[in-house]
C-alpha cells in the first residue's frame, strides 16, 4: 500500500519528451547526448499542476523544475495559447542560455484527449472537432509568430475507443 501522496506527484524529469533526469530515457536525454548544452528539459518531481477548462491557476508552475515543460494535467485545446504557451514563451525569453533568434528549438504538442473525451458527450460546448482544429491552428500560428527556428512535434492521440472497451472489464 503506497503513499497516497505519490498519486498526486508528476515525475516531470521522467517525461517521455522533456525529462532530463540523469536516469531518464527520453527524447531530451537522447538529444543531450549529442548536444550537451541542451537546456529546457524538466527535472525531478513535484505536486500535480492541473488546468481543467477555465480552471487554470496561474502560479502553479515550478520553473526551476518544469523549465520549459508547460504541460498541465487536464489541459484542453483552449488552454494552449492562453495558459501553457504564455508560460513557455515567458520562460524562453527569460532564460539567458536561450538565443531566441539563432537557437533551434523542439516543441512537442500532445493535447486533445481531454477535449475528445468530453466533446463526445455533447454536454460541453466549444469542444467539437471544428473547435479542436481552430485551437490547434491558432496555437501553431502563435508558435510560428513568436518562436523562430522551431521544430513542432505534433503527437497524435491514440484510438480512445479501445480504452473505453478495455475499461468495461475494470472494477475501477
Amino acid at each position: 500500500h503506497g503513499d497516497p501522496y505519490d498519486d498526486l506527484q508528476e515525475y516531470r524529469g521522467q517525461s517521455w519528451s522533456m525529462g532530463l533526469d540523469s536516469n531518464a530515457s527520453t527524447v531530451a536525454s537522447f538529444l543531450r547526448f549529442y548536444t550537451p548544452g541542451i537546456v529546457g528539459g524538466s527535472l525531478g518531481n513535484h505536486s500535480v499542476e492541473t488546468c481543467y477548462g477555465i480552471i487554470c491557476p496561474p502560479s502553479q508552475y515550478h520553473p526551476s523544475q518544469d523549465v520549459f515543460n508547460a504541460a498541465q494535467s487536464g489541459a484542453m485545446m483552449p488552454n494552449l495559447v492562453s495558459h501553457e504557451f504564455s508560460y513557455l514563451l515567458k520562460q524562453l525569453h527569460e532564460n539567458p542560455k536561450v538565443d531566441m533568434d539563432n537557437d533551434w528549438k523542439l516543441l512537442t504538442l500532445f493535447v486533445g484527449t481531454n477535449d475528445l473525451c468530453l466533446g463526445c458527450s455533447g454536454h460541453f460546448p466549444g469542444l467539437s472537432a471544428d473547435d479542436y482544429q481552430k485551437h490547434l491552428n491558432d496555437t501553431l500560428a502563435e508558435i510560428h509568430k513568436n518562436i523562430p527556428k522551431v521544430f513542432v512535434n505534433l503527437v497524435l492521440m491514440g484510438n480512445l475507443s479501445e480504452v473505453y472497451r478495455l475499461s468495461l472489464k475494470s472494477s475501477h
